[in-house]
């Protein structure tokens, strides 16, 4: 029986977090903890150690980071999903270019596809944290792992 799972909640918090930290889900009750590394400089590791020792219990299933998850990808599809051909065009060159994921939001602001954006990454994300559940034995997986590369497939 699958763990009563907040996807949308796990993958928005995923989606926040910083690549010094990791995201926790407890298999049976679903519960999430975000704990940052242990190198995170001005955190006092003492104060983590019994949260670490816990969530290394293999009912625990740490989420990927973000450098695991591959974020070009993503923003790459959203790009390419675009109805106006200037649009992708000019998504696709920012990403291309020096300071991407800057350049890959101004861009977004600029034609006002913000909304449609965070629905995309949202959708992303939710496929990364049920792909990582699947792996972990937690959920099912519908009709197979998505072709994800962690996520990433639309």
């Amino acid at each position: 029986m699958d763990a009563p799972f907040d996807i949308r909640e796990i993958a928005s918090e995923l989606v926040a977090t910083p690549d010094s930290f990791h995201v926790y889900v407890h298999g049976p009750t679903g519960e999430m903890l975000v704990l940052p590394d242990r190198d995170v400089d001005g955190l006092d590791d003492g104060d983590l150690d019994a949260e670490r020792e816990r969530v290394e219990h293999p009912d625990w299933v740490v989420m990927p980071t973000h450098p695991e998850i591959d974020t070009w990808r993503i923003r790459d599809r959203f790009a390419r999903s675009q109805a106006d051909p200037a649009a992708v065009e000019a998504l696709s060159r920012a990403l291309r270019q020096r300071g991407a994921y800057g350049r890959f939001r101004d861009e977004v602001d600029r034609r006002g596809l913000r909304d449609a954006w965070f629905a995309h990454e949202q959708a992303a994300f939710e496929r990364v944290v049920r792909d990582a559940l699947c792996v972990a034995g937690w959920l099912k997986f519908d009709d197979g792992p998505a072709d994800s590369g962690l996520g990433a497939a639309p």
